[in-house]
């Protein structure tokens, strides 16, 4: 039997085209949000379902489950259902299409076979078919189905800037390439000494240590460093954000506030992080929150901290509800406030800030700075 496969999603790759199933009407978005609840209390049980109607298939379903063990596959599907249960609640299959994908390149990368994925799909629709409410198994199934005519038709969009254009590309390689290493000292002696021989922290910011956190994400997702190295490399990019914020150069004061959080369930805020640095190199004062707020708390603090602006960080499509809720408490605190999101859905699906109730989406540090002016100057 193989080891079991790794379930937790921890980077989006951006999905080329596809054709979505949106929920468009209230009726059908009440609908979604009746069927994730479903999804969320029942979904161990769903999983379970789906691999004993697997196991008890002739052929390839068998054979797999067999390979794999049957536990291990409760577990990949579980992952699934709670990443439908976010797609329904939200009305957008994009979200479910997107984890397909992510899930069919990390058992590419994993020499995983592709039937797979096509299985456990497969078996997860009629699962919902058969056992949802009459009215409400056809919607979930759709999203399945979408899934399975979408994940395998196109690569994932090229995510890392062309070297040709980036002008730190050697800086980016050499931090890189320490950060790999374990060399920490070394990683932080590259980023200083660029900065002194002229790189603005925004360019260091956006043309170094992003991509560079962005490409540890990537090399564990083809398998090419462990989650020890990919954690590893993460304090080193943090401590290189630190270092670069004793050398930042403050704007005259611009006489506003940004309150910066990392939504429930979003346990990342290194990109967050970056944004609060620069919000504050242009005069604002950040009041950083990190990472995996609590809702309630959220809240509470965007009424004790009175800020101009709200930031709040999404990185993986289960954490949609999450963001959604938090913007829906923060509103009953202040219904005027201006709200920005950011991270791996929002960067893939467009349009999508507009289902969580926010005011507008930013891809980069530098645009989170732009639209949370206009926002506040409007």
């Amino acid at each position: 039997m193989r080891s079991p496969i790794a379930f937790e999603n921890k980077y989006y790759i951006v999905a080329g085209p596809f054709t979505a199933h949106r929920v468009s009407e209230q009726t059908m978005n009440e609908r979604g949000t009746f069927i994730a609840a479903m999804l969320d209390q029942s979904g161990r049980a769903y999983a379970s379902a789906t691999i004993l109607r697997m196991q008890e298939s002739s052929g390839t379903g068998t054979h797999l489950v067999q390979e794999f063990g049957f536990r291990a596959l409760v577990d990949e599907v579980g992952a699934r259902v709670h990443c439908l249960a976010e797609a329904l609640a939200i009305g957008r299959s994009e979200v479910f299409v997107n984890d397909a994908r992510w899930l069919a390149e990390l058992h590419t990368a994993r020499e995983v076979p592709p039937a797979l994925l096509t299985e456990l799909l497969t078996h997860l629709k009629a699962e919902l078919v058969a056992n949802l409410p009459e009215a409400d198994g056809p919607l979930a199934a759709g999203y399945v189905q979408t899934a399975l005519e979408s994940y395998a038709l196109a690569p994932a969009a090229e995510s890392k800037a062309n070297d040709d254009l980036n002008p730190h590309a050697d800086c980016l390689n050499r931090f890189l390439m320490a950060v790999l290493e374990a060399r920490s000292a070394d990683a932080e002696t590259i980023i200083n000494e660029a900065h002194s021989a002229g790189a603005s922290i925004p360019d260091l910011h956006h043309l170094v240590l992003t991509p560079a956190q962005r490409e540890l994400g990537e090399m564990w997702h083809r398998a090419e460093i462990s989650v020890a190295e990919e954690h590893l490399g993460s304090r080193i990019v943090e401590r290189a954000l630190i270092n670069l914020r004793a050398r930042m150069s403050m704007a005259p004061s611009a006489g506003k506030k940004v309150l910066l959080a990392s939504v429930s369930g979003n346990l990342h805020d290194i990109g967050l992080r970056v944004v609060a640095d620069q919000f504050e190199m242009h005069g604002w004062t950040p009041v950083f929150l990190g990472a995996n707020m609590p809702v309630d708390d959220l809240a509470l603090a965007v009424r004790e901290f009175e800020p101009d602006l709200v930031a709040l960080s999404a990185g993986l499509g289960l954490h949609l509800r999450a963001t959604a809720d938090s913007i829906k408490a923060i509103r009953t605190q202040r219904s005027d406030i201006p709200i920005l999101v950011g991270g791996g859905p929002f960067s893939c699906i467009e349009g999508l800030w507009k289902d969580v109730g926010a005011d507008a989406c930013a891809e980069t540090a530098k645009i989170a700075v732009e639209r949370g002016t206009r926002l506040t100057n409007a």
